[in-house]
C-alpha cells in the first residue's frame, strides 16, 4: 500500500533499482549499501506501520526506576512501539509517510541517528533475535518485487491508510494492480 500511496515514491525506488541493479540480475544483500532510498523506504514502512504495536511482555527481575518512574520487581512491562514511532517529539509530521526523513541532506546515504529511533524489533538486550534476518528478507523481497513489478490501484478506487487496531496493526484491504514493468520474452 505504501508503494501506491505516492506514485513519486515508487518511481524513485524504480529509478534507484534500475541504476544500481538493472534488469539482468536479481537483487543481492550486498546491494543494500548502494540503495539508500530503498533502505529509507523500508525504515519508513517499519516506522509508519508499527505492525506489532507492543513488544512481547517481559517482567522486571528487581525494583527498577526508569525515567523517574518506579517499576516494582515482578511487574509485566511492554514497550508501546507504535507510540514511539509516531511521537511528535521524535518525528516531524509523524503521520505522514516520508522515506526522505531517513536520508542525509544530499540523499546519498542514511542518517544513522534517525535510523536508530525506529522501534520495530523491540529494544535493548531483549530485542528480536531474528531482526537481522528479518531486515534482509524484507529488503530482498521488496527489491525483487519492485525490480519486476509496477503497482497501482484501480481507477476510481481510493487508498485508505487508516490503521485497523488489534493484536497486530493492519490496513483496510485495498485492491492492487500488479503489472510487469518489462515485457517478457514470450510477449
Amino acid at each position: 500500500m505504501y508503494l501506491v500511496s505516492n506514485p513519486e515514491t515508487q518511481t524513485k525506488l524504480h529509478n534507484e533499482l534500475d541504476q544500481v541493479i538493472g534488469r539482468d540480475r536479481r537483487p543481492k544483500v550486498s546491494d543494500r549499501s548502494q540503495l539508500p532510498y530503498t533502505e529509507a523506504f523500508i525504515l519508513e514502512m517499519f516506522r509508519h506501520s508499527s505492525f506489532l504495536p507492543f513488544t512481547i511482555p517481559h517482567c522486571t527481575t528487581t525494583d527498577t526506576v526508569l525515567n523517574g518512574y518506579f517499576i516494582p520487581k515482578g511487574r509485566c512491562v511492554m514497550i508501546n512501539q507504535w507510540q514511539v514511532n509516531h511521537d511528535p517529539n521524535l518525528w516531524k509530521d509523524p503521520f505522514s509517510f516520508c522515506p526522505e526523513r531517513f536520508l542525509n541532506a544530499d540523499g546519498s546515504s542514511l542518517n544513522k541517528i534517525e535510523m536508530e529511533k525506529v522501534l520495530i524489533f523491540g529494544l535493548g538486550k531483549r530485542r528480536c533475535l531474528g531482526e537481522a534476518i528479518g531486515r534482509v528478507e524484507v529488503f530482498l523481497f521488496l527489491t525483487t518485487l519492485l525490480q519486476q513489478m509496477q503497482f497501482s490501484i484501480p481507477d476510481g478506487e481510493k487508498l485508505d491508510m487508516s490503521p485497523l487496531y488489534g493484536l497486530t496493526m493492519k490496513h483496510k484491504r485495498c485492491p492492487l494492480i500488479a503489472r510487469l514493468r518489462f515485457p517478457t520474452a514470450s510477449q
